[in-house]
């Protein structure tokens, strides 16, 4: 059965601005309720920004639908384009990181991290500063391995943004490569980027704009790190007594500028968690460089490692011992947090919401609609009714306390202690079990061939 809009679209007449909520009169209200919260906490000039962005993203839906009709025929062309997702997505970054890191690519790995988490950062800002929605499911099909991003806002899209971004990146670090590796390289990448930019649209989790509006935004962050990071990273190496300060000092001032948004987003929770990584990675570098450990060659602050030294077994070891210290380090602390944090601000334990609670949140929630509704018209059936229908409760996420909150203010410190073991306390701890060479066993190996 074909969706309303793809059908007055095809008669020609005008798209409603918003999908029908078929004469429901709670799915009314909800939308009232969000209009309201917008027209009252959004600047004129945040307000216009949206109105005009806005049409773009409703009037696109239609073709969306023709475009994954006439395309989405195997499902094996669906798993790949699903699993390239999971290549954009940043954890696939959080996990692989870290073992560049010990394993001697310390630059290199250290401005992936800013690169990758910075342009998450930002995209989120972006995101819950113009709160437009994404493609409504139905009548788009969404193909994702986490429905968590339903939730989000979509203009600009994330994974546009970091893929175009890191594209460039290894682009221009492809120029080491030998010549006869480099246009193969190339290759692979530009198909990579590609497969992820299209694949936001063959999944039916982006309009053509947010695609188009990760690609400029990927485009001008890459620019703005190509030509700003080298110095960033002179001042993060150099010792300097101020840097600790400069890092709290950023951090507070993204907290207090992080716009609000007008609706139950989580994007705060990976933009704050991704501050929170590149806090712990910077200032982990900066106590690193000036340790005895670290090495200058290629670049400072570089972590010491010789695959010729420790051999393949050893190399494992490092990695899955680093790995389980990220991951034990990330569970205890949420638990920590969980358990004493927590019940302090709510005045009772963290629980665990049961699947008929998520059930009841993805139902409630305003975000998955074609504008603000897109759940709840998405669980009403034709005639306007619901088995379950939903309380009409509008709580936007995201808001000034929502952000500053302890809870927040928790998950920085955690993801920064990821950061700061995995360039700082995870290395110190290579050495003092031998599985590392610093300069002191390098000078022992030198010593020894003598």
């Amino acid at each position: 059965m074909e969706s309303p809009g793809l059908t007055q679209r095809n008669t020609g007449k005008r798209l409603p601005s918003r999908p029908s909520t078929n004469g429901n009169p709670k799915i009314d209200e909800l939308k009232i309720q969000h209009d309201l919260f917008i027209n009252q906490h959004f600047t004129t000039f945040r307000q216009q920004c949206r109105a005009r962005i806005l049409p773009w993203v409703q009037g696109e839906t239609p073709y969306l639908v023709r475009f994954q009709r006439r395309v989405r025929h195997y499902r094996t062309i669906d798993l790949y384009f699903i699993l390239t997702s999971l290549l954009g997505n940043h954890n696939f970054f959080l996990v692989g990181l870290p073992m560049l890191f010990w394993m001697g690519w310390t630059y290199f790995a250290r401005s992936l991290v800013v690169l990758v988490l910075g342009v998450t950062f930002l995209s989120g800002w972006v995101k819950d500063w113009l709160c437009l929605p994404r493609p409504p499911a139905p009548p788009v099909v969404r193909l994702t391995w986490n429905e968590a991003h339903g939730f989000e806002y979509g203009f600009p899209s994330t994974h546009t943004c970091y893929s175009v971004s890191v594209g460039l990146f290894l682009l221009t670090w492809s120029e080491q490569l030998a010549v006869d590796w480099q246009w193969g390289a190339r290759v692979l990448i530009a198909m990579l980027v590609l497969s992820i930019c299209v694949g936001r649209l063959y999944c039916g989790m982006h309009s053509l704009t947010d695609v188009t509006g990760g690609l400029v935004m990927g485009v001008a962050w890459w620019s703005v790190f190509h030509s700003g990071w080298p110095v960033v990273d002179q001042y993060i190496t150099s010792g300097d007594i101020s840097v600790p300060f400069t890092l709290i000092a950023l951090i507070l001032v993204s907290l207090q500028t992080f716009p609000y948004a007008g609706g139950p987003c989580p994007c705060y929770q990976d933009c704050f968690a991704s501050i929170g990584v590149i806090f712990g990675i910077l200032l982990g570098t900066w106590f690193f460089s000036g340790s005895r450990y670290a090495l200058d060659d290629p670049y400072p602050a570089t972590i010491p490692f010789s695959y010729d030294q420790t051999g393949l077994f050893l190399t494992a070891v490092r990695i899955l011992l680093g790995l389980v210290i990220l991951v034990l380090w990330k569970v205890l602390a949420q638990k920590l947090v969980d358990q004493f944090v927590i019940p302090q601000t709510t005045g009772h334990p963290k629980q665990e919401p049961s699947n008929e609670e998520v059930e009841t949140i993805a139902a409630e929630s305003p975000r998955k609609s074609s504008d603000t509704l897109q759940s709840v018209v998405a669980a009403t059936s034709c005639n306007g009714t619901t088995s379950q229908p939903p309380k009409v409760i509008f709580v936007p996420q995201g808001t000034i306390k929502d952000i500053t909150s302890q809870r927040n203010l928790c998950r920085i410190v955690i993801y920064a202690g990821i950061g700061f073991l995995a360039c700082y306390g995870v290395p110190i701890l290579f050495e003092w079990l031998g599985l590392a060479f610093s300069p002191t066993h390098l000078k022992y190996w030198v010593n020894q061939e003598v």
